[in-house]
């Protein structure tokens, strides 16, 4: 059975990206947003990415069961050649140095950084696949060290994308596993879900316990995103297509947030409604850009075939 809210999901995780990074951005390009974003803002920062990924590893998994090569062609190869292209297309736009196309690979710093995390979530689930036990221990101690920096020497010696890959584990390789019962769980009682998950978060939040506000972030989206796909059917739609053409906005959308804000800062009241504006232009450029690019350059977004039959 295709459960419809995990679309929805990932379209609302993909839009909070884009929404927080044009936060991020505002203060560079000289853009002072109204300060009810930052308020909505703060309780998401821990929910967007777990959120993603979660939703990632409940996808990855029916493909866990085939051999290597199958895995490996349907589930890696596109994910290794797009962080590769990208990340030399951002280096030289950016002017970076031509080492960081190397060292990319272990310690990133750009926004490229989720595929980076997605290529070593999927990895090690193949790899750890019929030691789910050892995988789910191992990521949730690394997690909750992460979330918590201890040691806190070990740490900060990381990148901010090195420890968010370390601390988002849990939730990509718990849904490997156990996303689809747990999901399956929520259809049936969905306002039980947004009700516990509400009351958890508030508390999590009063506590200041970063984890469990994470871990209850994805459950009450989660949950939301199953009555939004049983009583709100256009508004699902639009979430799932979003969702279904994630990987485009996340590899271009960052580099049109800066303009988008220098142009809105031109115009009355933007503070107001400049930032859902720009979240929503950068979403739709970056599907149209992809729609664009697949008539002439379909190898921007997805590894040649000639590729592909060569590890096939």
């Amino acid at each position: 059975m295709r459960l419809h809210a995990l679309d929805t999901a990932k379209g609302i995780s993909v839009i909070l990206v884009v929404f927080w990074h044009v936060l991020m951005v505002s203060s560079s390009v000289g853009f002072t947003p109204h300060p009810v974003y930052f308020a909505v803002n703060a309780p998401l920062l821990s929910m967007r990415m777990p959120l993603f990924f979660f939703v990632s590893g409940v996808v990855v998994a029916h493909s866990l069961s085939g051999p290597w090569k199958d895995f490996f062609n349907r589930k890696l190869l596109d994910l290794l050649w797009i962080c590769g292209l990208w990340t030399v297309i951002y280096t030289v736009v950016q002017g970076r140095p031509t080492s960081y196309i190397l060292t990319s690979w272990y310690r990133p710093e750009i926004h490229l950084w989720f595929l980076w995390g997605l290529i070593i979530y999927r990895l090690l689930s193949y790899l750890l696949r019929r030691h789910k036990t050892l995988a789910l221990a191992l990521s949730l101690t690394l997690s909750l060290l992460a979330y918590h920096d201890l040691p806190q020497d070990f740490w900060g010696s990381l990148s901010t994308h090195q420890r968010s890959v370390v601390k988002y584990g849990a939730f990509f390789f718990f849904a490997v596993w156990y996303g689809r019962q747990m999901v399956s769980a929520l259809y049936r009682w969905p306002w039980i879900g947004l009700a516990a998950a509400l009351m958890a978060a508030l508390l999590a939040s009063r506590l200041d316990l970063v984890f469990l506000l994470s871990l209850s972030g994805v459950m009450l989206i989660l949950s939301a995103s199953i009555l939004i796909s049983e009583h709100l059917v256009a508004v699902q739609h639009a979430f799932t297509f979003v969702g279904s053409r994630s990987l485009e906005i996340f590899v271009l959308h960052f580099a049109m947030v800066g303009p988008f804000l220098k142009m809105a800062k031109g115009y009355s009241h933007s503070a107001l409604w400049a930032v859902p504006a720009v979240t929503l232009a950068c979403v739709a450029l970056a599907i149209a850009l992809r729609r664009i690019t697949d008539r002439f350059a379909p190898w921007l977004f997805r590894a040649p075939k000639g590729l592909m039959e060569h590890f096939g």
